[in-house]
């Protein structure tokens, strides 16, 4: 996203090395899965260490959310955009917004606005459909993702992506962004500045990301 600043002095400037060597004894994993020992990271490792650091959590997600304004406008024009799109699709069933912004766990300039245009089933026909209407607006296929189809685009710096899903594939991933966007703010707030602490390092970065998502993931299948 361009045009948006944070006081450089509130970032590590460097990943602590604690938080290095807990990532980095843990195996990387390339896709969200039930996984208790992904739990027991997360409680018992990660958000511990990052709790030390709280006072910077909170001023670094106080600062985002005021700059964070644009973002918001822009998920709104993205979000009636494609509800005008799809209006009149055959058998969508809902169009959810699937994104770390939603639940508020997002950094700023690594983040984009991520939408799914869920559909109760999903043949051929219908994946050409959507393919014609989002290229008519501006979307660009950006690949497969789980089997189905990616699309995106930027509007005013932010990139938009619209993952097309079949509800009955997708029903945990939409409960799981349910689950984080109810997360307590205090969690919330060191789950982000986990990230800001591991952002310089892409493969540590996404280390993370997929533990928070399965320790959520876990704790979901659980209840249910």
């Amino acid at each position: 996203m361009h045009g948006i600043f944070i006081r450089m002095d509130r970032l590590p400037a460097t990943m602590h090395p604690t938080l290095q060597a807990i990532l980095e004894k843990h195996p990387s994993e390339t896709s969200i899965t039930d996984n208790p020992e992904a739990v027991r990271i997360l409680h018992d490792e990660i958000l511990p260490f990052v709790n030390r650091f709280q006072k910077e959590a909170f001023l670094y997600c106080e600062q985002r959310d005021l700059v964070s304004k644009q973002l918001a406008e822009i998920k709104g024009l993205a979000e009636d955009e494609l509800y005008m799109m799809f209006a009149d699709a055959p058998n969508i069933r809902q169009i959810i917004f699937m994104s770390s912004v939603g639940s508020r766990t997002h950094v700023l300039d690594t983040s984009d606005l991520d939408f799914g245009v869920i559909f109760n089933d999903l043949d051929e026909n219908t994946i050409l459909l959507c393919a014609d209407v989002l290229d008519q607006h501006g979307y660009q296929f950006n690949g497969i993702c789980h089997g189905y189809p990616v699309y995106g685009k930027e509007i005013n710096g932010v990139d938009v992506e619209v993952k097309i899903r079949k509800f009955k594939d997708c029903e945990k991933i939409i409960r799981l962004h349910q689950v984080l966007e109810c997360l307590p703010e205090n969690t919330k707030q060191l789950l982000t500045y986990a990230k800001v602490m591991t952002q310089q390092n892409s493969e540590l970065y996404a280390r993370l990301k997929n533990i928070i998502y399965s320790a959520y993931f876990t704790t979901l299948k659980k209840r249910i």
